[in-house]
């Protein structure tokens, strides 16, 4: 465990105060690298009661209480007192995703398998194909419908596919888009090296942010109250965040909110339950926390190359998959997924958008 001072205060950028921020060119070189519970007590239980009241109570109970209840997490969690590193590390071998990860509505983990086909995996090691013929899908995030949506940056578009595998395009001429993000007004948000929201309803696309001179916007997500949305990026470590109106738009400039080890290449935000920030980075293959005091903490550190958690989604805390914990893909171990214990919840359990719980 490495806990890192704060590295960068608040930078203030000038420019356009505007929803739409223009600045230079953009660069996108980037080197190819069950509690099962069940509970089947079987409770018989016989009283023969002789009370001196002449009453003679026979009581037989033969009571058989079956419980499938497959729900696995934590139900309490503190943010006062966050662990000082991870509580748990591992490689789940049986489940597949490549650079985006997330949960389909029965709790089974849905990601691509590097090769040509979007999968989802149950926690027991089981593995289904859910829909055939992708050749490129980078960050997916769920539609509050229960469809995915999946960033296709070879073709330049936004895919969306139902949990039924049907799949079709919902927005074209996007740009090299990699991150991607439902937001609590149920929009998509993406990263294509600035930031566009997309309508999903109709592919509409509004640009909030173009490419900015000296980085790329390349992940993103929101902070609890939906006022932020912190933007991870390709440069020089930096993390920036816009602070955001009641609609959602971009009140000023990006602002710096600080820099993280390594030279930058930060492939997912993250944010748990506590506010906390969480920046996965390719150049150092870390997952760093960022408190609210700008505490600095890398929950995980590797030397391998190969180890390295690409992006990162909460579980579904169904079937197995636990509800405090990062599941990250690694893409360069047999697109496997690493099982790391944060041992909060996310984030949108708690979200809220002007003031109420978010819709979805």
């Amino acid at each position: 465990m490495r806990t890192y001072p704060l590295l960068a205060g608040l930078l203030l950028l000038a420019g356009c105060t505007e929803t739409t921020f223009e600045f230079g060119d953009r660069d996108t070189d980037r080197p190819d690298p069950t509690d099962a519970d069940t509970d089947t007590d079987a409770d018989t239980d016989t009283d023969t009661d002789a009370d001196t009241d002449s009453d003679t109570d026979a009581d037989t109970d033969s009571d058989t209480d079956t419980d499938t209840d497959v729900d696995t997490g934590t139900t309490e969690y503190t943010c006062d007192n966050l662990p000082t590193f991870n509580l748990g590390d591992t490689t789940f071998d049986e489940a597949r995703a490549y650079h985006g990860v997330t949960f389909d509505s029965d709790g089974n983990l849905v990601g691509w398998d590097g090769r040509n086909s979007l999968v989802k995996s149950a926690y027991d090691g089981t593995r289904a194909v859910l829909a055939p013929g992708f050749r490129s899908v980078e960050q997916i995030d769920r539609l509050p419908d229960g469809d995915f949506v999946l960033a296709d940056a070879t073709n330049a578009r936004l895919t969306r596919v139902t949990p039924e595998g049907g799949s079709e395009t919902l927005a074209s001429g996007v740009g090299y888009v990699y991150g991607v993000t439902v937001g609590p007004d149920g929009m998509v948000y993406v990263a294509d090296g600035g930031v566009a929201r997309v309508d999903p309803s109709t592919g509409e696309r509004t640009v909030l942010l173009s490419q900015p001179p000296g980085w790329t916007a390349h992940s993103l997500n929101f902070n609890l109250d939906s006022t932020r949305l912190y933007i991870g990026t390709i440069g020089q470590g930096d993390v920036y965040y816009f602070d955001l109106d009641a609609d959602l738009n971009p009140i000023d400039i990006p602002q710096l909110l600080l820099r993280v080890p390594g030279t930058g290449w930060h492939d997912a935000v993250g944010v748990d339950a506590c506010g906390n920030v969480y920046i996965t980075d390719y150049s150092s293959s870390g997952l760093y926390r960022i408190e609210a005091d700008l505490t600095i903490t890398e929950m995980v550190s590797t030397s391998d190359r190969t180890l390295y958690g690409h992006g990162m989604e909460w579980g579904s805390g169904i079937g197995g998959w636990r509800d405090d914990t990062l599941y990250q893909p690694q893409p360069y171990n047999g697109s496997t997924v690493r099982e790391v214990v944060i041992g909060l919840p996310d984030g949108d359990t708690v979200r809220t958008w002007n003031g109420t719980a978010a819709p979805w």
